[in-house]
């Protein structure tokens, strides 16, 4: 598999597709396409434009409410740089998120394109502040009225 790395990312001092793969609980592996892989930690996160979403839903455990802070996938799809570049090429596009447990929830792509729906979906590293369980990410679906796309310990992401 062809790895790449984005200059952005780079600029922002994360290491693509270099070296030993990063443990699985400290990695999310960002996939578009067989030769698009990036790697992220949630230190690397860490370093990028943070935007903050305060959400609400409910799940297993009752209502669950907290502001979460973290990256907008689309600007890590963007930077892996394996997207469509015709907005209607990526309309029958699908995101699989999956946790480390296996959990996998999917979203249309077009729910994220700015040219389309434009949700604000997060890579969330803190949660109120304080860092994720064991350093791990979740995915944050803002506007969902259940928390079953938020998948926590998030370790990959492929797009389909």
């Amino acid at each position: 598999m062809r790895r790449f790395a984005a200059p952005a990312l780079l600029a922002a001092g994360l290491l693509l597709g270099a070296g030993p793969a990063p443990a699985p609980d400290t990695a999310l592996v960002i996939e578009d396409g067989p030769q698009h892989e990036l790697r992220v930690t949630a230190a690397d996160l860490g370093r990028l434009p943070q935007t903050e979403e305060s959400v609400s839903f409910e799940s297993m455990h009752g209502r669950t409410t907290a502001t979460y802070s973290g990256v907008k996938l689309w600007t890590l799809l963007e930077q892996a740089g394996g997207l469509a570049t015709m907005p209607r090429d990526r309309v029958g596009k699908v995101l699989m998120a999956t946790g480390r447990d296996g959990y996998t929830a999917a979203l249309a792509l077009a729910e994220l394109d700015p040219e389309f729906e434009g949700k604000e979906v997060l890579i969330a590293n803190t949660a109120d502040g304080r860092p994720m369980a064991d350093g791990g990410l979740r995915l944050v679906v803002p506007g969902d009225q259940r928390g079953g796309r938020s998948v926590h310990d998030l370790v990959r992401i492929v797009v389909r």
